[in-house]
């Protein structure tokens, strides 16, 4: 899949989307031809469960249709994590900078996030 300019011309060539603590998920399509990964937690406060004082334009926990690669898991509020805090609080793992574990998932399982091919960081 490649990203191209107004006049035709690829600017990008696009390896893997990311889509982490996606809102509406079931209203999503995954693109084919495309490495896809899905982050979503079942208490998100935004993305999967609306909390009685912030209605979240009825967005529930689901998964992207077509998603390669779908981690599920809870990151806030169980044992020996950050306690969930709500709305008004840390949304339950929806900020983007509670998603940090994606870094650490080791290569070969779902959800790792690979360096990029065309332009490979220093490590």
């Amino acid at each position: 899949m490649t990203y191209k300019d107004a006049n035709g011309n690829q600017l990008y060539k696009i390896e893997v989307i990311y889509n982490i603590t996606p809102h509406q998920p079931g209203d999503i399509n995954a693109p084919e031809g495309v490495r896809s990964v899905q982050y979503s937690h079942p208490n998100d406060a935004v993305s999967s469960k609306a909390p009685l004082l912030m209605p979240n334009g009825k967005s529930k926990f689901g998964k992207i249709k077509g998603v390669d690669e779908f981690d599920d898991r809870q990151i806030i509020g169980g044992e020996g994590q950050p306690k969930a805090t709500g709305a008004l609080g840390n949304r339950n793992g929806h900020n983007v900078t509670d998603n940090m574990f994606i870094f650490s998932i080791p290569e070969g399982q779902d959800g790792y996030v690979a360096p990029r091919q065309d332009n490979p960081q220093p490590k």
